[in-house]
């Protein structure tokens, strides 16, 4: 929406839409997640090689460097955290209601994607990066596609924070009621980064915000 690449309208539909997909799934391929800390992305992948012969079993975010969001089905991720654990790391269970991002949503990727081409999108007017591909993307049909396998593949935070840093961005916000986003990319910015980061939590904070940042 703030791309102008959808309405407000299609931006809530398609919203509506994706909920009710994925949710479809989660009670039809029921799954979970956990959150894995203090092993490098590699160690993850072989973690998750290993539990996931008895399973479904994927990386779902890659949010750090060393924290990486693992998803699937409930007993090959119930041995990943015993692998995770033996391996010096730390592995949280998540509170989900599904195997987001995971192999399990995979019968919602062709419904979601026929929905979306009864949307008109266009192209963006500013960059995008996009958390499926950690790239750039302009073309509306190729972003319509984007935007179906996201469903069922790792959101690439860390390469997108570090793609913006190498592209010289400085300032970054986060809005929304916390500030988990900007906790994340505070791990990733090298110590004498001289990176600003700001967090707004409601329509006036945003406000002051914007006109502070005019002024």
């Amino acid at each position: 929406v703030s791309a102008v690449v959808i309405t407000e309208d299609d931006a809530i539909a398609l919203s509506h839409k994706r909920g009710k997909l994925m949710q479809r799934e989660a009670v039809q391929n029921p799954g979970s997640m956990a959150a894995v800390m203090g092993l490098s992305f590699q160690k993850v992948e072989e973690v998750v090689a290993i539990a996931g012969e008895t399973g479904v079993l994927s990386i779902a975010n890659h949010n750090t460097a060393q924290q990486i969001v693992i998803t699937g089905q409930k007993t090959p991720l119930a041995r990943a955290i015993e692998l995770v654990k033996k391996g010096g790391g730390k592995a949280v269970p998540l509170n989900v209601s599904g195997a987001w991002h995971s192999p399990l949503m995979k019968n919602a990727v062709e419904e979601f994607r026929a929905f979306l081409d009864t949307v008109p999108f266009r192209r963006p007017e500013t960059k995008m990066l996009f958390n499926a591909t950690a790239g750039e993307e302009s073309d509306p049909q190729k972003i319509k596609e984007i935007m179906a396998r996201q469903l069922v593949q790792p959101v690439r935070w860390h390469d997108i924070m570090r793609k913006m840093l190498e592209q010289g961005v400085d300032t970054f916000l986060e809005v929304g009621p916390k500030n988990v986003l900007i906790g994340l990319l505070k791990k990733t910015l090298p110590r004498d980064s001289s990176a600003k980061t700001f967090t707004v939590g409601d329509l006036k904070g945003l406000k002051d915000f914007l006109a502070t940042s005019r002024g």
